[in-house]
């Protein structure tokens, strides 16, 4: 009787778990928040390089690059679903994973004559 009792419970377990998707499979998803974090690296888009991001937990961020010594930071927005972060300024998107303390993924222009002209990304956790 102890064994089916112990059988049944560990059924309802393994099941709750997959029908909500709280088990091992959705905490690999999970990634901490990037709220109060800071994160550089590289960008390879022509005429910058190195990138900064300052991440605050109100949801906005700052983007320190190659410009930002003539026209200061850029101010931005960001989002954060797991392990997907996007980062929103006027006039671009970027668009990362998390693995780790590494983000990296892809940016690209909103406006203007670039529009659409995509870039990558490559950035650490400070």
């Amino acid at each position: 009787m102890r064994r089916r009792l112990f059988v049944a419970g560990m059924w309802l377990l393994f099941g709750a778990v997959a029908l909500t998707g709280t088990g091992p499979a959705a905490w690999a998803q999970q990634a901490p928040s990037v709220a109060e974090t800071t994160w550089s690296g590289t960008e390879n888009l022509a005429g910058f390089d190195q990138l900064t991001f300052e991440f605050r937990r109100d949801g906005t961020v700052s983007m320190i690059d190659a410009g930002a010594p003539v026209r200061g930071p850029v101010r931005g927005t960001w989002t954060q679903q797991g392990q997907q972060v996007t980062l929103r300024f006027a006039d671009c998107e970027y668009r990362g994973r998390i693995n780790g303390v590494c983000m990296s993924g892809t940016a690209q222009f909103l406006s203007g004559n670039r529009t659409g002209e995509p870039w990558s990304f490559q950035v650490q956790q400070k």
